[in-house]
């Protein structure tokens, strides 16, 4: 390494190896003044200098070696030595292997940082480790390449800017849009004080499709979000103005608006992935950890994280911020473990049990935005809010919301479209005095989804254990089924193989005995038999067997294997992901051909609001018993019914004269938007519903007075 003595700066060394001009480094140090940041960089943005002239001089000033990583091909197994979040953390990146010599090649930006290669050395242990200089933007553009799951294109586009010979490519664009969860298309608003990476931001958002504004100020952007709508904003961390201001605005007159906070281009895309795996990561634990309560103890009401799953999808439905959605969860799993740790039975206030749990925060100097978070629970709005929404009242409205809902079902119950309405229906009481609109709406809609999603799958996802005995395999069957998976067991080899035979489940699970040879022998001889390793997914369950000594048995076609007695929670999140991709298939498969029905198991009233937040474009056919050569003939478009003809009859009045239909058949068929004839409704599902049922019950009042 280069001592202090004999350091150079590394405009010095680049213009003394006739790399760069002069002005060209002035113009650079102007940037840097303005932005921050490294001179190598801005260099590089501005195009004066190539990545292997960069390396070249950063060498020279570190005096180490150097490497340069564009194009460069990493294999996976080098990858995998650093732990990913090493990597992205604390910017490195293993390049090579030096088998021989024992020794792993490391690009970094600071080869000189001791604690950093002695970071290097412990996580590598037994290996040895060599640092090489690499340039900053390169180096974070193939940590997002190889760690974050950026495509190869992408990354590399993160070193384009304006002025240069490479244009922005259109896949970055949509990745960081798809990252940020907006839209492809769509308006959006940049707030940035850097013109020049505004101007880059603008043309890679311009480039997919987004019509894109670009303002300099927070307090300017606020004046114009009062009467437009943007899909996303993303705001610059140097910009001047009360940025705050802006968010909470945003949270209220426009909820469905993606909000960034970012400090550079790369950083809306590397630090938002790693963010979120993170806070996927601290959410499956939080899930974990109080399921490990439930099953331990038994409360009298459900305290297995329910309030907390719910809080967090309600947070990925209103497109919050990793940072926020983080903050928001966490509150709500503390709500939740805090009514199991002071027994609610003898609480009734829904507030009080929220100020013990704030008192016990307080008292261990836990963060101030989880405290208020808690403490905008269950609070009358009153009137509130009416501009600005802030995180803390949002998440505390978000909690309330779930943890009223929570508090009003059973969990082990599925829902269905009449508990829905009646939970609208008090949704819809409550909204403005104890629930945001926003957040009322967003709830509603994602309970709905979940009762359509029942709906459209036609089994529950079926697994098939194995055990020889059957203590090990009962809790687990007990653990599934509370899952909503639908569970069969057989203790016998020809026990397993009939049952396997007839019921052809969608996934096996084997309590494998004994050590790896005896467990991978187990596996060969049912797989001799008759076990279709590569059609079913099958998970081996082992308790003795280390896990490092079966891998063989993932080479015979077995999709995991894992400790019978530490990888449940593993195990059960794996089945969940299979069962989400299995049922996934089964809609597409329902929707590519359609689905039908009879009247007298679902009426005109459930079909259409089962239809309308599907969103579905279809052609319905509704067919009466002894009105066969009349039948309603409905186009819906986006969900909503657009046109509707019965014989001579057109438009709603075609639709009242079936809406108490009861016997006879329907019919949905996916169709494309242009096979939908000129519109002749305008009135919404609901009005169409809400009409039809009063014209039913005159209709029925009439003839009851008659008779």
């Amino acid at each position: 390494m280069s001592s202090s003595t004999n350091w150079k700066r590394l405009d010095e060394i680049l213009i003394s190896e006739g790399l760069i001009t002069e002005e060209q480094i002035q113009h650079a140090l102007t940037e840097q003044q303005e932005k921050g940041g490294k001179l190598g960089c801005h260099l590089l943005l501005a195009g004066h200098i190539d990545e292997a002239g960069l390396v070249t001089g950063l060498t020279k000033q570190f005096g180490c070696e150097g490497v340069v990583l564009a194009n460069r091909e990493i294999p996976e197994v080098v990858l995998k030595l650093i732990p990913k979040k090493i990597a992205v953390s604390r910017k490195v990146l293993p390049f090579d292997y030096d088998l021989e010599n024992n020794v792993v090649l490391v690009a970094c930006e600071s080869p000189d940082d001791e604690d950093l290669l002695n970071e290097l050395r412990f996580v590598m242990s037994g290996k040895k480790v060599k640092t090489y200089i690499a340039a900053e933007l390169s180096l974070h553009s193939a940590i997002a390449q190889h760690y974050l799951g950026l495509a190869h294109d992408d990354a590399e586009s993160l070193l384009t800017l304006p002025g240069t010979e490479n244009e922005p490519t259109n896949e970055l664009s949509r990745t960081t849009i798809h990252d940020l969860s907006a839209v492809t298309k769509g308006r959006v608003m940049i707030v940035t004080d850097d013109l020049s990476g505004g101007e880059h931001l603008r043309g890679l958002l311009t480039s997919s499709g987004c019509e894109v504004e670009m303002i300099d100020s927070a307090d300017d952007a606020i004046d114009l979000i009062d009467d437009r709508i943007f899909e996303a904003v993303l705001i610059k961390d140097t910009v001047p103005g009360d940025y705050i201001d802006l968010i909470d605005r945003l949270r209220k007159t426009s909820p469905q608006t993606v909000v960034r906070y970012y400090e550079s281009e790369s950083s809306l895309i590397m630090e938002d992935k790693e963010l979120k795996s993170a806070g996927d990561l601290l959410t499956a634990n939080l899930e974990l950890f109080v399921s490990l309560l439930s099953i331990n103890h038994t409360p009298g009401q459900n305290h297995s994280g329910l309030v907390g799953q719910y809080v967090n999808r309600l947070c990925r439905r209103l497109h919050l911020p990793e940072k926020e959605r983080l903050l928001i969860v966490d509150s709500a799993y503390l709500h939740d473990l805090a009514k199991f740790y002071y027994s609610t039975d003898n609480l009734t206030d829904d507030r009080a049990v929220i100020q013990l749990t704030i008192k016990l925060l307080q008292s261990l100097n836990y963060s101030p935005m989880v405290i208020e978070t808690l403490r905008s629970m269950y609070i009358n709005l009153g009137g509130k809010y009416k501009r600005r929404l802030p995180i803390e009242a949002l998440g505390g409205n978000i909690i309330t919301a779930v943890d009223l809902f929570c508090s009003s079902i059973v969990s082990e119950e599925r829902l269905t479209m009449d508990k829905v309405e009646a939970i609208k229906s008090k949704f819809t009481d409550l909204t403005g005095k104890l629930f945001l609109p926003e957040v009322a709406e967003a709830f509603i809609q994602m309970i709905q989804d979940d009762v359509l999603q029942n709906q459209a799958n036609d089994k529950a996802t079926q697994v098939m254990i194995y055990s020889r005995q059957a203590g090990p395999a009962c809790h687990l069957e007990i653990r599934l089924k509370q899952e909503g998976f639908s569970t069969v067991s057989a203790t016998s080899t020809d026990g397993f193989f009939n049952l396997y035979k007839r019921r052809r489940p969608d996934v096996v699970l084997l309590f494998s005995p004994g050590d790896s040879a005896e467990v991978t022998s187990f596996i060969r001889d049912l797989a001799h038999k008759g076990l279709e390793l590569s059609a079913t997914p099958t998970f081996t369950l082992v308790d003795e067997a280390g896990l490092s000594d079966l891998t063989g048995v993932l080479d015979l076609g077995v999709e995991d294997v894992i400790k019978a007695t530490s990888g449940i929670e593993l195990l059960v999140s794996k089945l969940q992901k299979i069962a989400s991709r299995l049922n996934q298939s089964r809609l597409n498969k329902k929707n590519d051909k359609g689905s039908s029905g009879r009247l007298a198991d679902i009426d005109m009233v459930d079909l259409l609001q089962a239809l309308g937040p599907s969103r579905k474009t279809a052609k319905i056919t509704v067919t009466s018993t002894g009105r066969e050569d009349t039948p309603l003939i409905m186009y819906m478009d986006a969900g909503q019914i657009i046109h509707a003809v019965r014989g001579k009859m057109y438009g709603p009045e075609a639709i009242y004269c079936e809406i108490a239909s009861q016997d006879g058949t329907w019919t949905v068929e996916p169709i494309k938007p242009e096979d939908i004839p000129p519109p002749n409704n305008e009135l919404s599902n609901d009005e169409l519903l809400i009409e039809g049922c009063r014209l039913l019950d005159e209709t029925n009042k009439s003839q009851l007075f008659s008779g």
